[in-house]
C-alpha cells in the first residue's frame, strides 16, 4: 500500500514538474512574442488613425469574425480621412502594417503561431473600439 502511495506521489510531482516547465515554456514564447516585455499594450490608448490602419489590417487577414467588420472599417476611414487622421498618417500606416500603437507602446500582431492567436484577440477588441469611434 506503501508502495503505491509513494508510486502515485512520484507521478504527481514528476507530472507538476512538467506542467510548470511547459507553463514558463509557453509564458516564455508569450513575451517573445509580445516583443519581450510580456505586457499587451491597451487599444483604446491607441490614436483613432493607428486604429482604422489595424481595423484594415484585421480585416484584411480576416482575424475578426464580424460580418459588419468590413463596414465599420469602411466608415472609421471616410471619418478619419475628414479629420485629418486617415490612411496618409503615419499612424495609420503603422496600423495597416498590423502595429498597434499605444502610450509609447508598440506591439507588432504579424506572425503566425501564438502571435496569429494574439492578433485574432487584439483584432476583435481592435474592432469593438472602432465601433465606439463611429
Amino acid at each position: 500500500m506503501h508502495r503505491h502511495v509513494r508510486a502515485l506521489t512520484l507521478v504527481s510531482a514528476v507530472t507538476l514538474g512538467a506542467s510548470a516547465t511547459a507553463h514558463a515554456q509557453w509564458m516564455d514564447q508569450l513575451k517573445g512574442a509580445l516583443g519581450g516585455g510580456g505586457e499587451m499594450p491597451s487599444v483604446t490608448s491607441a490614436s483613432p488613425g493607428n486604429i482604422g490602419g489595424l481595423l484594415q489590417y484585421c480585416v484584411k487577414n480576416d482575424y475578426v469574425g464580424d460580418q459588419s467588420a468590413g463596414a465599420v472599417q469602411s466608415a472609421l476611414t471616410r471619418k478619419l480621412g475628414g479629420s485629418g487622421q486617415g490612411p496618409q498618417t503615419p499612424q495609420y500606416q503603422a496600423g495597416s502594417q498590423g502595429v498597434l500603437e499605444s502610450g509609447g507602446q508598440s506591439l507588432n500582431l504579424s506572425g503566425g503561431g501564438l502571435k496569429e492567436q494574439i492578433a485574432r484577440q487584439v483584432c476583435g477588441k481592435v474592432l469593438d473600439y472602432a465601433k465606439s469611434l463611429l
